[in-house]
């Protein structure tokens, strides 16, 4: 059982009223993207940082400068900078005309905005000069001397992220971590992408192996569970009911389990113009999530349909697929074996045996618009797109529906031909489907 990770500290959460001084002293050390950093003015950025940082740990005692002055007696600070990329933004305080564009370097920290041209900040040009993104204010520069828009004062402030570590005289050592702006948008994208649920009580079966970011498969099953649970989501307010974010202490885990269910068919891929074999070997279908995706060469998730596919298939759909590979018979080539998959969205609660237990389930198919296999038919049935470079739609014909693994037709079936007219090219899918059938049933 995986524990929620912690809050993140937010710097700069209690605003000072008086002006920190940007100033080092003796026993404060910095270091940026892991290396050492001796320049005075970034030195007197980091004392700035650490006396913001005191004043949001201890607000009722530090009330003043001098309160945060007369802390720093004894106290060894370490401050570590790392790069987190930066954002752009118009300068809304800029009331002077502007006659050309203008990037000024700015720093934000959780909800600490410094820009380079304030009163008393020094370090912030420096700071650009060793974080990247490298020549970020020149970069935004260009981009704006590149545009249409009329001139404007454009604040270039750095998104780094911040360690803290704090030694008081005779006491032990103590780290605050400040994650970069852009981890803490990430991570809010990620949880509206959940529906609100916390990334770490979710998880991903595939069949019955646990999915990580580092798969291929990882992305597209990621994809699954955040529309399943957002649909959810909605389910429930259109309800007027709580949705899993509002009743978190009910439950422990949420689990996609792709692969809950699986249906296997073959079907022959003809091109109608000239009675070959639509794709010119045979291929793989995999039906997930009511879409059809067909495992060509140029599909931009090639590899996660090809992990979902080996993994789940059966042991003779797999013998199958590695014999039509070599055939060189036409009826072979213009197979397609399909595997479908069904998958399960389970909401788990610990038992009375301290076990996890299935409180709640859902199927793909109860948040789909229309059945899968009516959307399994459209996609066949839509033109292919050009990047396959098949000059008309497949012809389909065989064995749909059979729940055992597909087997192909033998080699002593009639070879297709071309024809002039259509009436010959449907008469042989015909017979092509009725042989397959035959030898699917036997």
């Amino acid at each position: 059982m995986s524990l929620p990770a912690p809050t993140p500290l937010v710097f700069c959460s209690n605003p000072f009223d008086g002006d920190l001084p940007f100033q080092a002293w003796s026993d404060l050390s910095l270091e940026i993207d892991g290396q050492p950093e001796h320049n005075e003015n970034l030195l007197n950025l980091a004392g700035f940082l650490v006396r913001q940082a005191l004043v949001d740990q201890q607000p009722e005692r530090l009330k003043q400068a001098s309160d945060v002055e007369s802390a720093l007696y004894g106290l060894r600070a370490h401050v570590q900078l790392h790069s987190g990329g930066c954002f752009d933004f118009g300068d809304e305080h800029s009331d002077a005309e502007v006659k050309e564009h203008q990037v000024t370097p700015g720093l934000a920290i959780g909800k600490l905005l410094l820009v380079a041209n304030e009163p008393g900040c020094v370090g912030i040009e420096e700071l650009h000069e060793r974080l990247k993104p490298v020549d970020a204010t020149t970069n935004a520069l260009a981009k704006l001397q590149a545009s249409d828009m009329p001139p404007i004062n454009l604040i270039c402030a750095l998104l780094p992220g911040m360690t803290i570590t704090l030694t008081p005289p005779f006491a032990d050592s103590r780290t605050l971590v400040y994650p970069s702006r852009l981890d803490t948008y990430q991570q809010q994208l990620k949880l509206e992408e959940l529906a609100g649920l916390p990334q770490q009580r979710c998880e991903i079966l595939l069949g019955d192996q646990l999915l990580n970011e580092a798969q291929p498969a990882y992305g597209i099953a990621y994809d699954i569970l955040s529309m399943m649970l957002r649909l959810l989501r909605q389910r429930a307010l259109e309800n007027d009911q709580p949705d899993l974010s509002a009743r978190q202490q009910q439950w422990q885990r949420v689990r996609l389990v792709i692969g809950s269910g699986l249906h296997y068919s073959a079907q022959f891929m003809l091109n109608p113009e000239t009675y070959q074999p639509a794709f010119g070997n045979a291929v793989r279908g995999l039906k997930l999530a009511g879409t059809q995706s067909i495992l060509l060469p140029d599909h931009l998730d090639l590899p996660a349909l090809e992990q979902i596919w080996e993994a789940l298939a059966h042991e003779d759909m797999l013998v199958e697929w590695q014999r039509v590979q070599t055939s060189k018979d036409v009826a072979d080539r213009s197979l397609m074996l399909n595997l479908e998959v069904a998958c399960t969205l389970e909401v788990l609660a610990i038992g009375a045996e301290q076990q996890l237990q299935v409180l709640e389930s859902y199927r793909d198919s109860e948040f789909m618009a229309e059945p899968a296999e009516q959307q399994a038919e459209e996609v066949a049935a839509t033109p292919l797109p050009e990047a396959e470079q098949t000059p008309a739609p497949a012809l389909e014909a065989g064995a749909a529906g059979v729940e055992q693994p597909a087997a192909s037709p033998r080699n002593d079936q009639a070879t297709p031909h071309k024809s002039g007219s259509y009436g010959p090219l449907l008469l042989a899918a015909v017979i092509v489907a009725m042989l397959t059938a035959i030898l699917l049933r036997g």
